[in-house]
């Protein structure tokens, strides 16, 4: 959801997409058990901190599931009211109870909450903000290409009109934003003047399932003539190692086991 940087991140179940093992997240989790652990000598201060925190999620429970009632249930909406009104204001007692405790150990999970509400906010913030500025570039093929008398790929006016020259291989030209040409690919055309043979466009699409079907992993085409002189170009530039893959994102390919 971008609200943190990309962290290696491993489905342990085909049958239940939600169950996620995060390695780096659970590692953070050991060492902070054992910081505040030392810290706290006294079990009463480390009892306040966790009744903070215990509270506070009962009553984001709370809140969460008056609006799945109200979104995805469809209850009537005073119903839920009531049902809020009942447990909101058991959690809201509790809660005036543990902020008498903040003195005695309970700031630490007020601290800790903040400092991670604030990286969460701003990180999504940032993420918009470059998501925005990056699809302003976003443009058509044709604003970027035009063929010329003889066939030739020219640039346009607007990006200095040179003629392009068509260079053995494949370029594979991927980012994350959107349909159209990416960045990539427009400053490679501008630097080098040049064009592979065959240009795949590939745009990541991340999605919340651990797998794909493999029904649904891939099509098939007719193989016409096109189509067959287009994969001569791939089995030759495979053959020569030619094959350029330019993108502002690291692509790895690395053996895996079926569930990750």
């Amino acid at each position: 959801m971008s609200y943190f940087p990309h962290i290696k991140t491993v489905h342990t179940s085909k049958l239940f997409h939600g169950q996620l093992y995060i390695p780096m997240a659970n590692s953070f989790l050991m060492i902070g058990c054992v910081v505040v652990t030392a810290v706290y000598s006294d079990t009463t201060r480390l009892g306040n901190a966790y009744g903070v925190c215990v509270i506070f999620v009962t009553f984001i429970t709370t809140c969460l599931v008056s609006l799945v009632a109200i979104i995805i249930w469809r209850i009537n909406i005073l119903i839920v009211l009531l049902f809020f009104l009942v447990f909101g204001l058991l959690d809201g007692v509790y809660f005036s109870s543990a902020l008498t405790k903040v003195p005695t150990g309970a700031w630490f999970t007020l601290l800790l909450s903040g400092i991670l509400s604030t990286i969460f906010v701003l990180w999504r913030y940032g993420k918009e903000s470059q998501w925005a500025s990056e699809g302003e570039d976003r443009f058509q093929p044709s604003h970027l290409l035009t063929n010329g008398r003889n066939g030739e790929a020219n640039l346009t006016a607007a990006f200095g009109g040179g003629t392009i020259s068509k260079v053995n291989g494949v370029g594979i030209f991927f980012d994350k934003v959107g349909d159209m040409v990416p960045i990539v690919f427009a400053q490679f055309a501008r630097k080098f003047s040049a064009r592979p043979e065959i240009i795949v466009f590939f745009h990541l699409r991340p999605l919340s399932v651990p797998s794909i079907p493999e029904s649904e992993s891939s099509s098939s085409v007719e193989h016409t003539p096109e189509v067959k002189a287009e994969l001569d170009i791939i089995n030759r530039a495979a053959e020569a190692q030619m094959v350029y893959i330019m993108g502002k994102e690291r692509m790895k390919d690395q053996e895996r086991d079926e569930y990750c």
